[in-house]
Parts: C-alpha cells; structure tokens; sequence
C-alpha cells in the first residue's frame, strides 16, 4: 500500500499452487470490460466510462492518486519498486466476504502492526 491515504490501493500478492507469488495492481482504468491485458481495448466501453459523470468526478477528486497507480502499472520498474517498500501483513484464508470485514480480525490485525505517527494524528480507531 504505497500511500496511507487510500489503503484500498496498492499491490496484492498471490501464492500460486506452485509455491510462485503472483503480485498486481489493483486499481488502474480499463479500456474494455473484462479487459485484462494492455491492449485490450473497446471503444464503446471506453466512451460508457469516459462520458459517465461519476468518471469524471472521481478523475476530479483522486486523478493524481489514479495516474500513479496507472503508471506503477505500465513500469515494471516502478511496480517492482512499490513492490519492495510495500510493508504489509497478510491475512490468509479468510472467507470472503463477511470475515474480511470481521471487527475481531480487524482488531487483531491492529494489534500486530506498527501504526506510523503521521497516520496516528491524522486518524482515530
């Protein structure tokens, strides 16, 4: 999670069955529903985004935080660099959705990380 602010961003990393970890971004623009790869593109789902209010709202409020995961996406450079300052504690196999959002697993999650100052003051728990 490179930036505090928007804890919902940032990198998620995947164990494969094989002992490999597969790691990804998990908030950039899409060209095409279901569209998965770069050059995935269509132009009628891209203009549906692209004239939605709410698009354009978002791109308003968060469009700076939007482009660098945009870019943390293209760079392999700069994902593997995210990837390396990324602190994180992993919570595994709980069920979704109703234990990922548990208040117990929650509070023992806040019990094993160190909470940096700035975010301290910024917040209450």
């Amino acid at each position: 999670m490179p930036n505090p602010e928007f804890p919902f961003l940032g990198v998620h990393f995947t164990k494969m069955i094989d002992g490999s970890v597969y790691a990804e971004p998990n908030a950039v623009l899409s060209f095409k529903r279901e569209g998965y790869r770069k050059t995935d593109i269509n132009l009628l789902d891209l203009g549906e985004t692209l004239t939605h209010p709410g698009f354009w709202k978002l791109v308003f409020e968060y469009g700076d935080e939007g482009l660098k995961e945009m870019w943390r996406s293209l760079s392999k450079a700069r994902f593997s660099q995210s990837l390396q300052k990324t602190r994180s504690l992993h919570v595994i196999n709980a069920p979704s959705p109703a234990a990922t959002s548990s208040i117990e697993i929650g509070k023992e999650i806040v019990s094993r990380i160190e909470i940096p100052q700035e975010i301290l003051q910024k917040r209450t728990f």
